[in-house]
């Protein structure tokens, strides 16, 4: 890698809801998104970064600070991450970076946070801005942009309102329905006033006025995400695909899968109790009497919604090459998590199918580091240690994701061979975990005499549970045992000792122990 002088900036490109199968860089055919191609083209792709929980609010958490939303005490959508708890912006200020955030957040329930913010006195960057001790979460600057569609919480209204665009008190709003599931509907607003393109405007002009200050810009669009379930999207990108070249999603639920009833009961919207029918996340509804062309022109409207993205993440690298920037800044681009798209028959996530756990990085770090490729399994908890050690700066004791930075600056391997994905879920309840490798997939569901197994090379969409297939036991339960030893070791890192750890590790990394094998009557098994 090329050294530069100055510390290399650093923008974080965030999406809502977006799968990565929905890119043309991942294989989709019939997506536009050529700006987002061009990261991958030129710089890396994985194809297996997991997400640490399938909602909003613990995501985002995992990927600002490198740890698991259980140890932040941030398990689940509606809960507040501690304000205590130390995010790469707040280690970016110890070395004089500018750290702004652009768009969504989301690290409280969303308008609680908008008053939060007013209460602290956050505002947008303005040119000649400089670090500042007030912050949020870390970050200097905020322009806010929470909620969804119409439904929106923060400065984008008092910036529409100020330009005439709409008035957010208004209670009757004139909408243009579209057909599919319940309520789609057009973006009643010009397209200047959608979240998107205010994301991209104002992201423009931070690059513009930064001048040659080090810098994080946390770029988090709020879309492909459904506003209130329903998906809202400009007319001018509404109509652009034709909903009869969507591909069909995979086969609802049934009972002859192998599978627990609660998916069932998701799919028809029966509740057994006062935690309600589905996971945070899973919109309810009765999906049986949605039919394969409703879930098309569904993914009809989010392949505009996502090309709407695209065109406004090119604005932003069209941006950082005309400031000449685009060689010292390490691009990210990824998501919080997917959506179901009507796969399994359901609409939204919570459950850990791999529509929703697997999401899109790209890395791009001007000619820095050569295009690649990656297979392994990489978690988005890994981002943030990553990051550091790519600008040079130590990551912090607590920090539970692995580095692979070193993987991208040399020819070393990939450290990581397993991720967990968590979801602490008190709407059902369940308690859920997740360990994933590159050949399967095995879930645990706590106090439920239930599992999944799924082979994720031959049986990529997730049909064949193989959890109770004797035929599979042995890889069960090595897996199992594999699953124990990620707790065990993902506990909370934070140590007030005194003393420096012992050695070998301050960071325990469970799956750098010894190669697990399986006896039987004391005799080794392959």
């Amino acid at each position: 890698m090329k050294k530069n002088k100055k510390k290399p900036n650093i923008i974080m490109i965030l999406c809502d809801h977006l799968r990565s199968d929905w890119l043309g860089c991942y294989g989709n055919c019939f997506i536009k998104t050529p700006n987002i191609d061009s990261l991958a083209a030129e710089g890396i792709m994985y194809n297996n970064c997991m997400i640490t929980n399938p909602t909003c609010t613990p995501s985002r958490a995992s990927i600002l600070t490198g740890r698991l939303p259980s140890a932040l005490r941030t398990r689940m959508v509606g809960c507040k991450m501690p304000e205590d708890e130390q995010t790469i912006a707040d280690i970016l200020k110890e070395h004089n970076y500018i750290r702004a955030s652009i768009g969504k957040i989301h690290l409280q329930p969303q308008g609680e946070e908008w008053e939060v913010i007013k209460d602290k006195q956050i505002r947008p960057y303005q040119k000649g801005d400089d670090i500042s001790d007030n912050t949020y979460y870390g970050f200097d600057y905020v322009d806010l942009v929470n909620g969804h569609g119409d439904y929106l919480f923060g400065h984008i209204n008092e910036w529409a309102e100020k330009n005439h665009y709409y008035n957010s008190k208004d209670k009757v709003i004139k909408r243009n329905y579209i057909d599919g599931l319940e309520h789609c509907y057009e973006y009643p607003y010009p397209l200047k006033a959608h979240s998107s393109s205010y994301i991209a405007h104002k992201s423009e002009q931070f690059i513009d006025n930064i001048g040659n200050k080090p810098f994080m810009l946390h770029v988090s669009f709020n879309d492909p995400h459904p506003a209130r379930q329903s998906f809202v999207v400009p007319k001018e990108y509404a109509y652009m695909y034709d909903y009869k070249d969507m591909p069909l999603p995979c086969a609802p639920v049934t009972e002859s899968r192998n599978i627990h009833n609660m998916y069932l009961d998701s799919y028809k919207n029966i509740s057994h109790n006062n935690y309600g029918d589905a996971p945070i996340g899973t919109n309810k509804y009765d999906y049986t009497k949605y039919d394969k062309v409703a879930w098309q022109k569904v993914r009809a409207l989010y392949s505009g919604s996502v090309t709407l993205i695209d065109d406004c993440v090119g604005r932003i690298l069209n941006k950082l090459k005309e400031k000449k920037l685009d060689e010292n800044t390490i691009i990210v681009f990824l998501s919080d998590h997917g959506d179901y798209l009507g796969d399994h028959g359901l609409h939204g996530k919570g459950y850990h199918f791999d529509s929703v756990i697997r999401t899109p990085l790209l890395i791009k770090y001007g000619s820095n580091l050569k295009h690649d490729v990656v297979n392994n399994p990489i978690s988005t908890l890994d981002i943030m240690p990553t990051l550091l050690q790519l600008i040079d700066i130590p990551e912090p004791i607590i920090t539970q994701g692995i580095s692979f930075a070193d993987a991208l600056l040399s020819d070393k391997d990939y450290t990581r061979e397993y991720t967990i994905t968590e979801n602490d879920d008190n709407s059902m309840p369940f308690r859920l975990r997740t360990l994933l490798n590159e050949d399967y997939k095995l879930s645990i569901f706590a106090n439920y005499d239930y599992g999944e197994l799924f082979d994720r090379k031959n049986d990529p969409n997730e049909l064949n549970n193989l959890y109770f297939d004797k035929e599979y036991e042995q890889i069960r339960n090595k897996l199992i045992y594999l699953m124990l030893c990620e707790v065990i070791c993902d506990i909370d890192s934070r140590n007030y000792r005194q003393q420096k750890p012992a050695p070998p590790v301050n960071k325990w990394i469970s799956y750098d122990r010894h190669e697990y094998t399986l006896y039987d009557k004391g005799k080794p098994i392959d």
